[in-house]
């Protein structure tokens, strides 16, 4: 039994299941880009805390100097 969608060969429903998987893709991959970036982040602020602050010494350095 062949039901006439008035359509032809052209079926909308691929078009929403295509549309969807984009859909379901793109926000895959915007969350996987968030997740990298807190993980990025966070490796950062480790960081920045491991190091000692280098700003507390550069303003004694700045008064040492003579000044031109």
């Amino acid at each position: 039994m062949n039901v006439d969608n008035g359509f032809g060969d052209f079926n909308p429903l691929f078009v929403f299941a295509a549309y969807a998987i984009v859909w379901i893709i793109f926000f895959g991959y915007l969350y996987y880009m968030a997740r990298r970036q807190a993980d990025i982040q966070s490796q950062i602020d480790s960081l920045q805390e491991s190091m000692p602050n280098s700003n507390e010494g550069a303003e004694e350095d700045d008064a040492s100097q003579p000044s031109e």
